[in-house]
């Protein structure tokens, strides 16, 4: 069990300094690649994080990161693409000196962990994706050429908006799981 905030230290990554926490006390050198926004001191300060942190910490040597531009990362000045967020990766593995280890993507994490397991086999052991996907179906897929874009992406999305939008005043869908306490059952504290 993780008992106070681990120590947080600084990979560079080109010009930019990554702000990461290394924990755990297992053979299992795992990396968590978490979603779009975090603050790696903060994220102890939610049970269900720390939680499953600690019971990763028994068999994993973990280690944590916020990606460039968000929590206690350097900001960056223009939108990181797919190859910088797997430079991260990359470079805090390094920092670390992790050879080869399990990525665990999580969220948004999931895209970076996909490439960096499909380009460098050599440092990765295993994957492990949780709410997690190869792309965001929304926004076009992997490219923005409309001639390569997947059926599925922008133009379906207006029609799964209004879904969601009708869905969530008549009470069903969204709502339920994402706001229990307005169907009259139990807020999570």
């Amino acid at each position: 069990m993780v008992n106070a905030v681990p120590e947080t230290s600084y990979a560079p990554c080109g010009d930019l300094s990554l702000a990461y926490q290394l924990f755990g006390d297992g053979p299992v050198e795992l990396v968590f690649v978490g979603p779009f926004v975090s603050h790696i001191e903060l994220l102890w300060t939610v049970p269900e994080y720390k939680a499953f942190f600690d019971q990763l910490a028994t068999f994993c040597r973990i280690v944590v990161f916020d990606k460039a531009g968000v929590g206690l990362s350097d900001p960056v000045p223009r939108v990181r693409t797919i190859e910088d967020r797997v430079a991260e990766i990359e470079a805090v593995m390094d920092a670390v000196g992790f050879g080869r280890a399990v990525l665990f993507g999580f969220n948004d994490g999931g895209f970076a962990s996909i490439v960096f397991a499909a380009t460098r086999l050599e440092r990765t052991r295993a994957l492990i994706l949780a709410d997690s996907y190869s792309f965001l179906g929304a926004t076009g897929g992997w490219t923005t050429s409309s001639a390569t874009r997947p059926r599925c992406g922008r133009a379906r999305f207006p029609s799964r908006v209004k879904t969601i939008r009708r869905r969530w005043r008549r009470s069903h869908g969204c709502r339920k799981s994402a706001a229990p306490s307005a169907r009259g059952g139990a807020a999570v504290p």
